[in-house]
């Protein structure tokens, strides 16, 4: 859990299924898209937006009123005066409702758009990745690990830089999952230990961030969406 949510909405760690309830296909580049996952059994609902003035506040609004119409804890959109997006001194966001900060949220931004998840339950990570970020000459062993590499590639095919962008997307989620970034982390200290194949064909993956968080990782057009949770408080 982050400081910044330190009443610890502690959540006991469960099997990793996955179930994603919304109609299949891509997400496109439209002004607002959802979906939602049922992720090691919570909601985490997650979508894009188009970037510009105000899409962070509109992303969240729309993520926000779909989780509380499968959440009744969370209160829908008929209920705000106002919300806003604002950022801790280590650059996470924060959603404030009427004052308040909401639930955990993750904003991540790829190819013109602006990605964002929340969830029900402990704090939550998103990244997406294209793979033309890892094309060409790239330094792998300054960001990768061999036995991750060779894990992931054994996973989802041997594309270096396919699997490279899954693997960045991943440590991304993890470190934004436990409220730090990449500060002052070595993305080598980041680690993809095992991985897992849900029903639908995505993989769940623990990365190792001091604790280790549970990562869904899925196609997303050119690339791969991740989503990580937040591990449970009482993990050894």
């Amino acid at each position: 859990m982050t400081p910044l949510r330190a009443a610890a909405r502690a959540q006991t760690r469960n099997s990793p299924t996955i179930e994603n309830r919304s109609a299949p296909g891509p997400l496109q580049s439209s002004a607002l898209v959802l979906r939602d996952l049922r992720f090691m059994k919570l909601t985490v609902v997650y979508g894009c937006s188009r970037t510009g003035p105000g899409a962070e506040e509109r992303l969240a609004a729309g993520l926000l009123d779909r989780l509380a119409r499968i959440d009744g804890k969370c209160r829908s959109r008929a209920r705000w005066r106002d919300l806003s997006v604002l950022r801790s001194p280590l650059g996470q966001p924060l959603v404030v409702v009427d004052g308040e900060v909401g639930p955990a949220i993750s904003l991540s931004r790829a190819s013109g758009l602006l990605w964002g998840a929340v969830s029900q339950g402990p704090d939550v990570g998103i990244d997406v990745v294209l793979r033309d970020e890892f094309a060409g000459p790239y330094p792998y062993h300054r960001a990768f690990g061999s036995e991750e590499l060779a894990l992931v590639t054994d996973c989802i095919g041997h594309d270096l830089p396919l699997a490279a962008a899954g693997i960045w997307a991943m440590k991304e989620a993890a470190v934004k999952a436990v409220g730090i970034g990449f500060h002052g982390i070595d993305p080598r200290d980041v680690r993809v230990l095992s991985v897992q194949r849900g029903a639908g064909g995505e993989c769940v993956f623990q990365v190792r961030v001091g604790l280790t968080c549970p990562v869904w990782l899925s196609r997303e057009g050119a690339g791969w969406l991740a989503l990580a949770l937040a591990p449970s408080d009482k993990e050894p």
